[in-house]
């Protein structure tokens, strides 16, 4: 579980200075709660009409409710959007969530009441909301965009009137530099609402016994009720946000122990316990370094945010490293800049760490076109010496993960709200910063870049006790957190450590309180470790987006509205509709033995989606590592299975097989379809067919 809890320093760096420049107050403790970026603005909804003589949408109004639980946050944030025009149109959101946020829940409303959505397959999902949504029927969409950017499609929001989507995720906290705080954004976009009503819940077992603090949201502050739960809530109207919403934890205990029973009877527990050093931003730095190459990402991803933060970090690795020589000793190339857009340029190289800054701060406003990171792994991949990353870690071309060949000094500065983490930290091994954090670096003898006090989780459990267990090995210089099942009935004592001596932790069923947050964050941070090579793990993330309703690169939450849709579909309504869920079973088992025509136009449409799927992948395929076999037998007399077979006799492989059963299999069914008059939905996929990458 390394890369979901390596390094979080992205979200740690600096929560309160976006809330202390819009006037926010704090209690005296403030100075040792971590701080987040500067908040860069972002707006949620397109604000591009659909047609001339049309407004776009706006988000009128949104309510945020948290609880957290352990050093996790489970939040649900309920948008009410507004269509200014007179027709119905459709609205869609894209917003970016915290560092290893995963989307785990979503509604809309239906009538009088919300429904939620279920976790789809993605390709499904998109076939049955752009279906459904042409023939004026209420879908929603949530789907995973790209790294931490999430979207929602809603239809239809009526005219001149509203609609309302609710979207729920689950975050990890970021923790501080000295492990004793922690602290969760809570990202608000870049308009202006009638109304913003924020509600806070924390278990007192995380705060530590100090008050929370609120961050953004006026002078609003916690209280403890009786069972020891910190709450905070308000209502502001008429406002357009300038930071984002912060919750802060200014003093966490040393060792933390949570513990939830879920609704089938498995208890989760949450352990945490603080580092063994603290990490200062004066800390000593080992010297030897005295060359590296600086790869700058200048593609459009990054165009219009803030770039200071990269730049200090940039002058502060100059000034810090030792190793540059004097200007009269000087060596031409010491220091290379490789800028990179779709392509990375060829290197330009300086005798002194100054001329490398002076050369990036030229670059200007030149910021655009996409970013091609496959193309970039192979330039890191043949670059001597050690490699700084400035990026945001969105591929926006090749579809690629990251892959730097298992480097260990490679190491990744992000900046900017929207990022791919996930992606980065496993090209990196776990070595990726934010720009602008106070961290102080040491170098180990491969030249691998190391925050100061760095350590690894280790933990110590009786046999039998504990099952799926995440974070054993990961990051643990700021604190060690662990997450997994309990499977003793009895209460249970463990050892945990952060890179000194053992503390043991204690954890007891009795004391379980219900809940699913600790389940779904452990959902989340399996997704997230799993999502990099998303269609070599599709499987696995069916399986916990089925089990947890956390989405994923290949996972969407779908909302239909009537049974006659979930039955077209064949997708279970969700479990808070138990009734419709008893009438679509019942009424499935009837349609089972006779599908209509409809539903086998919708069944040949997953089909034919299913079928180009595979096809793209073996395309995607390089047969020349491919050790040549005996050519399989192609089954099929469709055009598809026959070219198969030219090419399988051409070079063969075991891989023909796997590709001809989909490929060719589904390219004659839907011969036989288009021969008994069913070419109307082999049109109808066209346009999906043309959206999959190439």
């Amino acid at each position: 579980m390394k890369n979901a809890f390596s390094i979080r320093r992205a979200a740690t760096a600096a929560v309160f200075a976006a809330a202390v420049r819009s006037g926010a107050a704090f209690a005296a403790e403030a100075p040792s709660v971590p701080s987040l970026p500067p908040w860069q603005p972002v707006t949620w909804i397109d604000t591009v009409p659909r047609e001339n003589d049309e407004k776009p949408c706006t988000v009128d109004s949104l309510e945020i409710e948290a609880r957290v639980s352990g050093l996790f946050a489970r939040v649900s944030a309920t948008t009410v959007v507004s269509n200014p025009n007179s027709r119905a149109v459709s609205a869609p959101m894209a917003f970016p969530l915290p560092d290893g946020a995963a989307v785990c829940g979503c509604a809309l409303d239906v009538g009088n009441a919300m429904v939620d959505g279920v976790v789809v397959p993605k390709e499904k999902a998109r076939v049955a909301f752009e279906t459904e949504q042409r023939r004026g029927v209420d879908p929603a969409l949530v789907e995973s965009v790209k790294g931490n950017v999430w979207r929602t499609r809603v239809y239809p929001v009526p005219a001149r009137g509203t609609r309302t989507v609710r979207v729920d995720w689950i975050a990890p906290l970021a923790v501080g530099p000295d492990g004793a705080s922690a602290a969760l954004a809570l990202p608000m976009p870049d308009c202006t609402l009638s109304r913003r009503t924020v509600s806070v819940e924390v278990d007192d077992s995380s705060a530590g016994g100090a008050a929370p603090l609120l961050g953004g949201f006026g002078d609003t502050g916690f209280f403890a009720d009786a069972r020891r739960t910190w709450r905070a809530s308000g209502t502001e109207t008429n406002l357009a946000p300038r930071s984002d919403v912060l919750i802060a934890l200014p003093r966490l205990p040393d060792t933390i122990a949570a513990v939830e029973r879920d609704p089938g009877g498995d208890v989760w527990f949450c352990a945490s316990v603080r580092g063994g050093g603290a990490v200062t931003s004066d800390a000593a730095v080992v010297p030897g370094l005295d060359s590296f190459t600086v790869f700058w990402d200048a593609s459009g991803s990054r165009a219009g945010g803030s770039r200071d933060s990269d730049i200090l970090t940039l002058r502060t690795l100059a000034a810090q490293l030792p190793g540059d020589a004097p200007i009269i000793e000087r060596t031409p190339g010491r220091y290379r800049l490789v800028v990179f857009r779709d392509k990375p340029e060829p290197a330009r190289e300086f005798g002194t760490r100054g001329e490398l800054v002076e050369a990036v701060l030229a670059i200007g406003g030149a910021y655009d076109g996409g970013t091609d990171l496959a193309a970039v792994s192979v330039a890191v991949r043949e670059t001597a010496g050690p490699v700084f990353l400035f990026t945001d870690g969105l591929d926006t071309l090749s579809g690629e993960a990251p892959d730097f060949g298992g480097r260990q000094d490679v190491a990744a500065f992000v900046s900017g709200p929207e990022r791919d983490m996930a992606s980065l930290r496993r090209a990196c091994a776990g070595r990726v910063f934010e720009s602008g954090s106070t961290v102080a670096f040491t170098l180990g003898p491969d030249g691998a870049l190391h925050a100061s006090g760095e350590a690894r989780a280790e933990l110590s459990a009786p046999d039998g006790a504990l099952r799926d267990v995440a974070g054993e090995g990961s990051d643990a210089s700021r604190r060690a957190t662990i997450l997994g099942r309990l499977d003793s009935a009895g209460g249970v004592s463990l050892a945990l450590s952060a890179g000194g001596p053992a503390a043991e932790v204690r954890l007891d069923p009795a004391q379980a309180v219900a809940g699913t947050t600790l389940a779904t964050a452990w959902a989340a941070a399996r997704v997230e470790e799993l999502s990099p090579l998303a269609e070599q793990n599709r499987d696995e993330l069916l399986e916990i987006g089925r089990k947890s309703g956390v989405a994923s690169p290949v996972a969407s939450l779908l909302v239909l509205e009537s049974l006659d849709q979930w039955l077209r579909y064949d997708i279970e309504p969700p479990a808070s509709l138990p009734k419709l869920r008893e009438t679509w079973a019942e009424a499935r088992k009837g349609r089972m033995g006779e599908l209509t025509a409809e539903a086998k136009a919708e069944r040949h449409l997953e089909a034919l989606l299913a079928a180009w799927n595979d096809k793209m992948e073996w395309w995607r395929t390089d047969w020349s590592k491919v050790k040549p076999e005996t050519p399989p037998d192609v089954d099929g007399d469709g055009f598809v299975a026959r070219g198969l077979r030219r090419v399988a006799n051409a070079v063969g492989g075991s891989a023909f097989r796997a590709a001809s059963a989909a490929v060719g299999g589904a390219a004659d069914r839907a011969e036989e379809d288009a021969s008994e008059g069913m070419a109307a939905p082999v049109a109808a996929a066209a346009p999906v067919a043309a959206a999959a990458p190439a």
